[in-house]
């Protein structure tokens, strides 16, 4: 029997080298960039009114974050805001997103809104974003995503959705990111995602889903990624698995099926589908072994 390997931090690991890597190739660093004034709050206009200056670096790099935002109307009206490639809204108390307060960022290519208070994202909120590559929209309140909410983001890499409130995504949400490498669905409320939501993301390699409560993951859910090399299922509800899902998945490397409530006869089955694949990093235990 092939030896398991039990260490859980290998998975997030893919996670974390895939995000840097991503950042690192685009040549951002946030390190340099700074506004004035901090010691504000309110909608970017209310600023701006009161003369604070926002200031794009030379790389187009723009940091708004940590500064108690509340609305994003006025963005527009910054000076060279076409320009930005990088814009940092994360640690503000963002609840919404005005319609069309991106739509003069078409160089756009990093989005940040980690670390709000967003509770919704209205349909086509980022459709003239055509060159995004990587968006952080992890650690908000959102429940619920509209098959229109990533219209047009053709480009997009990354997508973090983690640390959210999310019960559900429709099918189509998905649709238009052909390019998506990594998805981070992780810290989430769903108990069943649905069967087809997956399946226009040909190019996706790296998916997280852990911590969700899910009970059951459907037979047909990843058949359409060819490219997957890392699946984390991790400290869910899930009872069983048929090991059919992973005969459409020949690239995968790793795969974290950990605190789960899953039998011992569906793990041995498990490890033994995967004890000859010497590439293979497989994080799996029986019920009993972590339940105490």
């Amino acid at each position: 029997m092939k030896k398991i390997i039990v260490l859980s931090f290998l998975i997030n690991l893919l996670f974390i080298i895939n995000a840097a890597q991503q950042a690192d190739e685009l040549g951002f660093n946030l390190d340099n960039i700074f506004v004035t004034n901090q010691n504000q709050s309110g909608s970017i206009q209310q600023f701006l009114d009161q003369g604070v200056v926002f200031t794009i670096n030379q790389n187009g790099e723009l940091n708004l974050s940590n500064l108690n935002i509340t609305s994003l109307v006025g963005l527009n009206t910054i000076a060279g805001i076409e320009t930005v490639i990088y814009l940092d809204l994360s640690n503000n108390v963002l609840k919404s997103i005005e319609p069309r307060v991106f739509d003069k960022l078409s160089s756009l290519e990093v989005l940040d809104l980690s670390n709000n208070v967003l509770e919704e994202l209205e349909p086509g909120i980022f459709y003239y974003l055509e060159k995004l590559k990587i968006l952080f929209l992890n650690n908000n309140q959102l429940v619920e995503m509209g098959p229109e909410t990533f219209d047009r983001l053709s480009q997009l890499i990354n997508l973090d959705l983690s640390y959210n409130q999310l019960k559900r995504i429709e099918h189509r949400t998905f649709n238009q990111l052909s390019q998506l490498e990594w998805l981070d669905l992780s810290y989430n409320q769903f108990e069943v995602i649905e069967l087809r939501i997956f399946n226009y993301l040909l190019n996706l390699t790296l998916l997280y889903i852990s911590n969700n409560g899910s009970k059951r993951v459907e037979l047909g859910m990843f058949r359409e990624l060819p490219k997957l090399m890392a699946l984390d299922l991790s400290s869910n509800l899930l009872e069983s698995i048929d090991l059919a899902m992973f005969g459409r998945l020949p690239h995968l490397k790793g795969l974290s099926l950990n605190n789960n409530l899953l039998p011992i006869d569906i793990v041995e089955q498990v490890k033994t589908y995967y004890e000859n694949n010497q590439e293979m990093i497989l994080l799996i235990q029986a019920q009993k072994d972590f339940i105490k």
